[in-house]
């Protein structure tokens, strides 16, 4: 597979055919294949390159009519059923979280969990938290870190910062679980590698990070790219 290959690799892999282009502005963006979640709800991603999904993040902020649009096409933004798109001002600190919630949220937390094991985040406990997280933008995660990427000499074509496969998230579960997750595995691409090497490296980080029924199709599209890495590194 050439880099000029990736995205047309996505779109008959993993992009729902039946679906045709949501958005008339946004001719690049791919939803994925439906799937189930764990509560039996079916929901979709929405991925495209890094500009155009950052753009409808913002937009999100603002136009109901895109918002509403979303909700209908089933497009998720994180690993929990009740990751929903931002509400209310924007907030820019959390401050003091105060007291934590002493009032029965098992319910909520259920919802929101993996399925078998009970993970609350800060969010879940702390109003203020959840507060400041709820108004913040939505944000396009790059599927596989950009400066991976940028360290293999690789971000160009269709890996290209601003091209590059991103998914809209939440900025809680982009920030609280990829970025912090990513970063600390950085150091094994700053040395010399062979293209099986790299590729070997990168299954390993991103099968984990994916690992999740719900995160099936990022993991599907994390290897097409990592494929492309082996290919052309």
């Amino acid at each position: 597979m050439t880099l000029d290959q990736v995205w047309s690799d996505i779109r008959a892999k993993i992009g729902n055919r039946s679906a045709s282009p949501p958005f008339g502005r946004f001719p690049e963006i791919v939803l994925t294949k439906p799937q189930k979640s764990h509560l039996d709800r079916s929901f979709c991603w929405l991925i495209g390159p890094f500009l155009a999904v950052r753009e409808i993040a913002e937009f999100l902020r603002s136009e109901k009519g895109l918002q509403d649009e979303l909700t209908v096409l089933n497009v998720r933004i994180g690993r929990r059923e009740t990751d929903l798109p931002p509400q209310g001002q924007r907030i820019q600190r959390i401050g003091d979280k105060g007291e934590a919630n002493t009032t029965d949220r098992t319910q909520t937390i259920d919802l929101r969990k993996v399925p078998g094991k009970l993970m609350p985040r800060l969010s879940d406990l702390y109003d203020p938290v959840r507060k400041y997280w709820a108004a913040r933008s939505l944000e396009a995660h790059h599927i596989v870190e950009k400066g991976i990427l940028a360290d293999l000499h690789l971000n160009k074509r269709d890996l290209n910062n601003d091209r590059a496969p991103t998914v809209l998230l939440s900025a809680e579960f982009h920030q609280r679980l990829f970025t912090s997750e990513v970063a600390r595995e950085r150091g094994k691409f700053k040395t010399k590698l062979q293209g099986a090497q790299a590729y070997e490296l990168l299954k390993g980080i991103y099968d984990e990070l994916y690992n999740d029924p719900v995160l099936i199709s990022l993991k599907e599209i994390a290897d097409i790219i990592n494929s492309a890495v082996k290919d052309n590194l």
